[in-house]
């Protein structure tokens, strides 16, 4: 099929690209309702496809069933229950590779070749044409399948072929980024769990409640019908006689019942193999045989075992069961067992209490090092900076087990040699490597998983790299523990005893094996987040890239296209100018939309620069609205500007502001019908969150207390939901799809307009005012001099520097009209600009600021020419007259300062500068 018949399917690349990203965007939406988003999906899908049949299948490999949330056949949505993989479907997951059938019919040696049988049940088995594509994860894994096929042989070419591979790569990305998503949830969860289980049992004083706790978690992580606690009675090693401790049924299986498993029980076998054992239909298992000890035991299918080991000996079973047949997965029981061990922990705490062997040196260290464990877990997952959480980690574990050394080796990209990445405290070992090869040590902790101590007469056997790293430290006896996630080895910790050999107890082992999961994680995300943002800058680089080389023929076209229109190249008829009218027009419009992404892009990447100054927002305004009056008349729309009272000083980036608010005056017009455009410039003071006038900012904002210049534009148009109002300054965001489809446009402006306005220190939010409409407030920072531009006269010019509002207005009104100039700025990076400017007589500041205190503002000023001799009074709560004098800072007043004392420094210090002179 050619790409112009394949139209059938999309109008015109536009509306693909337009597509392409609306799934782009659905997948990396935070959208937690699945099936909202595979209908979402599926209109986009449908949108690109409306004609031909196509289906998504995600494939469970543990199950080996075939899900299929999308199925689209002949242009009819089709509910699908999940089916065993077979067909083509089975051909595409087997292979691993994409297969492309042009006539089935024609070419049955092609499906003989490739092992495929038709399958009456998979969705598109009775088509001509097939095409199906591979859905791979970040482990090169095949996770499912993205399938397009028609009734009519010969219906797609390559280029349909690479569409749907392209879909099928975005679908693909999209969704492993989703699933690694819900997997780091889960892990936060995991470890939550784990912390608020381990504070539970550390401070419960009944068992009871650590357990209940424990058990509800875990019903809550990985969801059961039935949950049942049984503790071994006799010997434990055996596992045949059990003890009820806790039912979800308590009135009819009690605790204190007494429960017998046979052999071939399988959770008789999950005690004794100390490993989690699911079962995925216990009605169809013999061993399970009419076994009726626990509740739903009878009518229940899937069941999970967890063995609850402590010191490596189980004391008993978890058990949890679920109504759904193959309900468990291997994945949900080693989440389940890390909570089963700490359920073991509170069956082996109340014990020991109950024996009185614990001792109350024992509670306090034990007690300490559950607070530094949840140090360690809330630091990383509070972290996304890897070297940080290796730091910290290493500084901890030295501290929770008391040893002298900490080292955290890393294993390279390639995998052939490893190396000490952090260390604690510095030895100078960071940066020491060692091979892999012949490494006998890291094969252990490898392809054990689990930690394990070596002695000092051990250590003189260990390979000799293992060897050597450790000769340089001088350990005596050492802890390793691996760093795991998932079947990825990642590195190793090493708990370094130097002196005097120590005795690592199973406790200690399985702890740093807990935090050693934790770290391990930590690690993993940080390496992902350090891909993301890599990804994002690739991102706003192509989108910048490919804007720029758009721009040069839409250039050209337009160009030669007004040429023709005026008759350049010769006269056209009027049919002839109108249509080349209509290209021109269109191209401009273009040619603004990759605009908007160019400067979108620049903006995301860093490389648009605020460059403040003062100047009067008022003017800004003004000449924003000139370029925009034409385009208002043509709607018939009153475009108006009112200035409030005031001063309108700003200091802000002109240019950043006039693009902030031709974007704002530019929605505005366009979403407006009838009745007109006002564009409100007036001072605010912001107080504990609102104005005089009443303006209030939205809380989310957090904008600070003090002096602004705000700008609304309001009109009378469409007006935008409540809901949408934070949204509609997200990138590619408008209020619905009929407005898109109505108005045009990118979605790009208002996230433009927000990251100037941020660039220059201020906010912007939309309102609703009565009786309709939209009102945008753009709020920047004031140039709050409080007795308006200097002039030339007799009277004495101030400066005043504090970062308190209030206290400038209290200067203010100290210092008589008559007699002084007052400049005052709540910014002192501004109060070096500002005296350069105006170079006046005195300059009065406050020490405590942020960014700049006093000391370094007059070391500013003093630095330059043009104010090294003005006059300084610094002014401060804290007695720092010795400082001052030590700066050369003659004038110093203690606050509160009165009226009297600081009309005396300023005539003191203005007689001494023309003693000077």
């Amino acid at each position: 099929m050619a790409f112009d018949d394949f139209g059938r399917v999309s109008h015109d690349l536009n509306s693909i690209m337009f597509e392409l990203q609306g799934i782009g965007r659905l997948l990396t939406s935070r959208m937690d309702d699945e099936q909202a988003l595979w209908d979402e999906l599926y209109d986009h899908l449908y949108a690109i496809f409306p004609d031909v049949s196509f289906y998504l299948g995600l494939y469970q490999r543990e199950t080996g069933m075939l899900s299929l949330p999308i199925v689209c056949e002949e242009g009819i949505r089709q509910p699908y229950e999940p089916i065993p993989l077979g067909g083509y479907s089975r051909a595409v997951v087997d292979l691993g590779r994409e297969i492309f059938i042009p006539d089935v019919e024609a070419d049955p040696e092609k499906l003989i070749s490739m092992n495929i049988v038709p399958d009456s049940l998979e969705p598109g088995g009775w088509a001509r044409s097939w095409i199906g594509v591979p859905l791979r994860g970040q482990d090169n894994e095949v996770f499912g399948l993205f399938s397009v096929s028609s009734g009519e042989p010969n219906h797609f070419d390559d280029t349909s072929y690479n569409l749907i591979y392209g879909i099928a790569s975005q679908l693909a990305l999209g969704m492993e980024n989703r699933r690694m998503r819900a997997s780091d949830r889960s892990r936060r969860q995991l470890l939550n769990a784990l912390m608020e289980a381990g504070q539970v049992v550390a401070r419960a004083n009944d068992p009871d409640e650590a357990l209940e706790t424990i058990i509800e978690q875990l019903s809550r992580l990985v969801g059961a019908d039935s949950a049942a606690l049984l503790l071994s009675e006799g010997e434990s090693a055996v596992g045949e006689r059990y003890q009820m401790y806790y039912s979800s049924q308590p009135d009819d299986f009690p605790r204190g019942g007494v429960i017998m498993l046979n052999a071939r029980n399988p959770l008789r076998q999950a005690f004794v193999a100390r490993m989690p054992v699911v079962l995925n239909d216990s009605q169809r298992h013999s061993g399970w045989e009419g076994f009726a000890g626990i509740p739903g035991a009878d009518h229940l299918h899937s069941w999970m075992g967890l063995p609850m080991v402590v010191r490596d000996q189980p004391v008993g079973i978890i058990v949890l069961g679920k109504a759904e047949p193959r309900y468990y997965s291997d994945n949900s029981a080693s989440i389940a067992f890390a909570l089963a061990r700490q359920a073991a922990v509170a069956v082996d705490s109340a014990r020991a209490r109950m024996s009185y062997e614990s001792s109350l040196d024992a509670q306090l260290r034990n007690a300490r090092r559950l607070t530094l464990i949840h140090r360690i877990g809330a630091m990383i997952a509070a972290s996304l900076d890897q070297q940080q959480v290796l730091n910290t980690t290493a500084q901890l574990l030295t501290e929770l087990f008391e040893v002298d050394h900490c080292g955290i080796m890393m294993v390279d990209e390639t995998g052939h040699s490893a190396r000490v990445v952090s260390e604690y405290p510095d030895w100078g070992v960071a940066g020491t490597a060692m091979t892999l090869e012949d490494n006998a040590n890291m094969r252990r902790l490898r392809e054990g998983g689990l930690a394990y101590s070596v002695s000092e007469t051990e250590i003189e056997n260990l390979d000799a790299p293992t060897r050597e790293v450790l000769e340089s430290t001088g350990a005596r006896s050492t802890l390793f523990a691996p760093l795991i996630i998932g079947d990825e080895f990642l590195g190793s910790i090493g708990l370094d005893s130097t002196i005097k050999p120590r005795h690592f107890t199973e406790e200690e082992r399985e702890t740093v094996m807990t935090i050693a999961g934790q770290v391990a994680m930590a690690v993993r995300n940080a390496a992902l987040y350090e891909e993301a943002v890599v990804a994002n800058k690739l991102k706003n680089e192509f989108l910048a890239n490919i804007s720029h080389e758009l721009r040069t023929p839409l250039n050209a076209i337009i160009g030669y296209t007004d040429m023709l229109v005026e008759g350049f190249y010769g006269e056209l008829v009027e049919a002839q100018t109108d249509r080349l009218q209509r290209i021109g027009a269109s191209g401009r419009h273009l040619l603004n939309l990759i605009g908007d992404v160019l400067d979108f892009s620049r903006l995301e990447t860093g490389q648009v620069d605020a460059h403040p100054q003062i100047m009067m927002a008022s003017e800004v305004a003004e000449t924003t609205l000139s370029r925009y009056r034409e385009k208002a008349d043509a709607k018939g729309l009153r475009l108006e500007l009112r200035l409030g009272t005031g001063d309108l000083s700003a200091y802000a980036d002109p240019l950043l502001l006039d693009r902030a608010l031709g974007n704002l005056l530019d929605n505005a017009i366009k979403f407006t019908d009838v009745g007109g455009v006002l564009v409100h410039v007036r001072p605010e003071r912001i107080v504990h969150g609102s104005s005089d006038s009443g303006l209030r900012p939205p809380a989310r904002l957090n904008a600070a207390d003090g002096l602004w210049v705000a700008i609304t534009v309001s009109d009378t148009g469409i007006g935008i939901p409540p809901d949408q109002r934070d949204a509609i300054f997200d990138s590619f965001r408008q209020v619905d799809g009929s407005v898109v489809r109505e108005y045009g446009g990118t979605g790009l402006g208002l996230a433009i307009t927000r990251k100037m306005i941020a660039l220059q220190g201020g906010y912007v939010w939309v309102d609703a005012p009565p009786p309709g409409g939209s009102a945008f407030t753009v709020l920047v920072p004031a140039a709050p001099m409080l007795g308006g531009e200097p002039v030339k006269d007799n009277r004495v010019c101030v400066l005043a520097v504090d970062d308190d509002p209030e206290a400038l207005y209290l200067l203010r009104d100290y210092l008589d009209e008559d007699a002084y100039q007052l400049i005052a700025t709540t910014d002192p990076n501004q109060a070096v600009e500002l005296a350069l400017r105006y170079v006046p007589n005195v300059i009065i500041s406050d020490v405590l600021m942020p960014d700049m205190d006093g000391f370094a503002l007059v070391a500013a000023l003093r630095e330059r020419p043009v104010t090294a001799a003005i006059p300084i009074i610094l002014m401060s709560v804290e007695d720092q007259r010795l400082q001052a004098a030590y700066q050369n800072v003659t004038d110093f007043l203690m606050k509160p300062v009165t009226r009297e004392s600081l009309l005396q420094q300023i005539q003191a210090a203005l007689t001494r500068s023309r003693e000077t002179r």
